[in-house]
């Protein structure tokens, strides 16, 4: 058995767990599958793996988030502009007078989306 100390400075936050073991650095009780006090090859295998699937999984999710902010400004981007024809569409039939300035009002928008545009 280790010193207190010793144990103390090698297992997690530095709790004092009476039943641990020396594990190498990155490793806990929890890792040894078998119990048996030491990390074996398979153990290193498995943490490896599983942290790497760990990885895996934070990139698709931050990817997936990403792709969904860029699809709702594009989505937001089309349903102002298609919104914005449309009212001048209606309107300008109604009111020829009032066309220059319902266009201009579309104009507007894509400007100040221009941004998105550019992407």
């Amino acid at each position: 058995m280790l010193p207190k100390q010793v144990r103390k400075a090698f297992t997690q936050d530095g709790e004092d767990d009476p039943n641990s073991h020396f594990y190498p650095a990155g490793f806990t009780s929890a890792d040894d599958l078998n119990k048996d006090g030491e990390i074996d090859s398979i153990e290193r295998y498995f943490k490896v793996e599983t942290r790497k699937f760990e990885i895996r999984q934070d990139v698709e999710r931050k990817v997936a988030e990403d792709y969904l902010h860029v699809s709702k400004k594009e989505v937001d981007f089309h349903h102002k502009v298609a919104y914005r024809y449309e009212k001048a569409y209606r309107l300008s039939k109604k009111n020829p007078e009032k066309k220059q300035a319902l266009n201009l009002d579309i104009i507007e928008v894509i400007r100040e989306n221009s941004d998105y545009i550019e992407q």
